[in-house]
């Protein structure tokens, strides 16, 4: 299964500009591709990325974070239709996460997410918690009854590992990894080991319930290639993102963000000595590429 790379959303600018950026996305490599902005009707535009020969990720705004175009019910009867036209991936803004919640507001969240649950099995709810850190709200967020949690980590490395850890096994954890308001270059050879670590503690998770605390350091030195089988495993329940949705962003440098994220993808799939001619000093001396770690054998 190929790793998830997504956008969150990305700019239109012209008559077809839906259709083009659909299609430029995939192009780029990304594989959870937006349907709409959070303005447009998601059905509509979900059935017209349908008819135009590519598979979307229907984004909808969440009515407990705000303005929203849809009240409680009628997101529901939203979702159902989704459901009906054959999302299987739907996007819920939720930009309230990252605010400090009282218990009230904590359960209108999860009855809200349960309702959804049992009206709409069939599909896999994505929360966006937006721009920022969950704070407080950290283990409330992964233990709504949702697919998967997308979180801000630009710049936040305690919630990137805290997140990580906290997650149950199933989730789908969708880190935030390049900013796009950041002009600087997203430092790759920084990143990957960061999310190999990562995959291998969502794959400790999903093989036996377990994390490792703190990290480990080094991956590649178990016997019988389990560190590479753990990662592999974890890699199916991470997915690749900007900080916050690239449709506001230039072009170019919504390209840009794409172009790291796809880099990191191949990376992770294939070892950091893939990437290394593309980014100097990627691998550091003493440090295996994936692909040599799970050859390794332990001493013992």
């Amino acid at each position: 299964m190929p790793i998830i790379v997504s956008t969150l959303g990305f700019p239109s600018t012209d008559d077809r500009g839906s259709a083009d950026c659909w299609h430029r996305q995939r192009e780029l490599g990304v594989t959870h591709i937006p349907s709409n902005s959070p303005h447009d009707c998601p059905v509509q535009a979900f059935k017209a990325a349908k008819q135009d020969g590519v598979h979307t990720r229907p984004v909808v705004v969440s009515p407990l974070s705000g303005p929203a175009r849809l009240g409680v019910a009628e997101t529901r009867a939203c979702l159902k239709d989704l459901a009906a036209a054959g999302a299987d991936w739907v996007q819920v803004d939720e930009f309230c996460l990252t605010v400090p919640l009282d218990d009230a507001a904590r359960g209108r969240l999860l009855s809200f997410y349960q309702s959804i649950a049992e009206a709409t099995p069939s599909l896999k709810i994505l929360v966006n918690a937006g721009r920022g850190s969950l704070g407080e709200n950290r283990r409330f967020a992964v233990s709504l009854p949702i697919a998967g949690l997308h979180v801000d980590c630009t710049g936040r490395g305690d919630q990137f590992s805290d997140v990580v850890v906290d997650a149950p096994a199933g989730l789908y954890l969708s880190l935030g990894l390049v900013d796009a308001k950041d002009r600087d270059q997203t430092d790759i050879g920084a990143l990957l080991p960061r999310l190999e670590a990562a995959a291998f503690q969502r794959g400790l998770a999903i093989a036996s319930g377990l994390r490792t605390n703190p990290w480990p350091t080094d991956l590649g030195s178990a016997p019988q290639d389990l560190d590479g089988l753990a990662i592999q495993l974890g890699l199916d329940r991470l997915i690749l993102a900007p900080g916050s949705s690239l449709a506001d962003a230039s072009t170019e440098r919504a390209e840009q963000c794409v172009a790291a994220l796809t880099l990191l993808a191949q990376g992770l799939a294939e070892g950091r000595s893939v990437i290394g001619s593309a980014v100097p000093g990627s691998v550091p001396p003493g440090v295996l590429s994936l692909a040599q770690a799970r050859s390794v054998r332990s001493a013992a």
